[in-house]
């Protein structure tokens, strides 16, 4: 144990010391900060990117016996929508639709399937008020397929919401680089050339602050025009 605290003991002695400036102190409470907000970015991603999308389970055709009277529905195939019918006495062509939401970005958070539902298109000649026999017989044909839900079924993808919190985490620290980086640039810049027109002036023996003459003022230490501080060339005897 001893020897473990003085090998940490000695790297402290020997470290070179690391000079941080208000710009790195602002990274970090960047970086800290886009750590904090990353969750609240997804969530209201997940809030605002919806992506909506339409399955189509099934075909049906419904139709009433010409003997009978009876009204009953025929599954078919969605090749077949398009042929002539079997039947006598069409009244409706039938799909049983789903419909979910894909919520998120960049990665899908959650996801959502609505309850299905009969889209119903009455083929010409059918009178509306034939609508509810025309979706109590769909309906049966649903039920015995198995293919019906009559609720919602949401799913939130845990791995989806860190990977896109770690993502937006990332961007938003980038973000906040860019910001500061140019800033940092433009006044580490100006601070290097102001300091070498100062230093100039001083190796000219000039005021470094409004660069008046001062060859005759400089041992007297301060300047005769607006009264800064004098430095005398190291050189100069």
């Amino acid at each position: 144990m001893r020897r473990v605290l003085s090998f940490f003991r000695e790297i402290d002695r020997t470290s070179r010391a690391v000079r941080r400036d208000g710009f790195d102190r602002a990274r970090s409470v960047a970086f800290v900060l886009a750590f904090i907000a990353s969750p609240f970015v997804v969530w209201e991603m997940q809030e605002r990117v919806v992506v909506r999308e339409r399955q189509d389970l099934m075909f049906i055709r419904v139709f009433r016996m010409s003997e009978s009277g009876e009204v009953k529905a025929q599954r078919v195939d969605a090749d077949d929508l398009n042929g002539p019918w079997a039947v006598f006495m069409p009244m409706a062509e039938v799909t049983l639709v789903e419909r979910s939401e894909w919520r998120g970005w960049p990665l899908t958070t959650a996801h959502t399937f609505e309850p299905t539902e009969l889209d119903v298109r009455l083929v010409a000649g059918c009178p509306p008020q034939e609508l509810g026999q025309v979706k109590l017989a769909a309906s049966r044909l649903v039920e015995r397929s198995g293919l019906s839900s009559a609720a919602a079924v949401s799913q939130t993808h845990v791995a989806a919401w860190i990977f896109s919190a770690g993502i937006w985490w990332m961007l938003l620290s980038l973000a906040a680089a860019m910001v500061l980086v140019p800033i940092k640039l433009v006044v580490t810049l100006s601070r290097r050339t102001r300091n070498a027109v100062r230093q100039s002036r001083i190796d000219r023996c000039h005021c470094p602050n409004c660069d008046y003459d001062a060859k005759q003022s400089i041992l007297m230490g301060r300047c005769p025009e607006c009264g800064s501080e004098l430095y005398e060339r190291p050189d100069r005897s």
